[in-house]
């Protein structure tokens, strides 16, 4: 797994769980569902979401993943990250799969979330 994309608590894995998970949230329990578990489905970051670095202009399909352009190119790069993620699962799959990214993943929404 690439360096930085672990988990940002002190606490062991169980511990977060029980401690975030006492705020009924599909979110959090849609993160745990997909945590450390690899992604096989197909991924539109690169294409429908980017992200860009503000103090460089770099373009990366998510995370600071796989740098695919840059804000000053004439057009959005569409290279889709496809069933070929490097990383060893979605580090932030409660947002991005859950705002769509991965279309065939059933999953809660943001709408969905706020309505419950």
């Amino acid at each position: 797994m690439k360096p930085g994309f672990k988990l940002l608590t002190k606490h062991s894995l169980v511990e977060y769980k029980k401690i975030w998970g006492q705020f009924n949230s599909a979110l959090f329990d849609m993160k745990m569902q997909i945590w450390e578990k690899k992604i096989d489905k197909f991924c539109y970051a690169g294409d429908w979401a980017f992200q860009v670095e503000l103090n460089n202009g770099n373009i990366t399909r998510c995370n600071g993943v796989q740098h695919i352009g840059k804000l000053t190119d004439k057009k959005l790069p569409k290279r889709p990250a496809c069933k070929k993620c490097p990383l060893m699962h979605c580090y932030n799959g409660h947002f991005y799969i859950v705002a769509g990214i991965a279309p065939d993943i059933k999953t809660v929404t943001y709408a969905v979330s706020v309505i419950e």
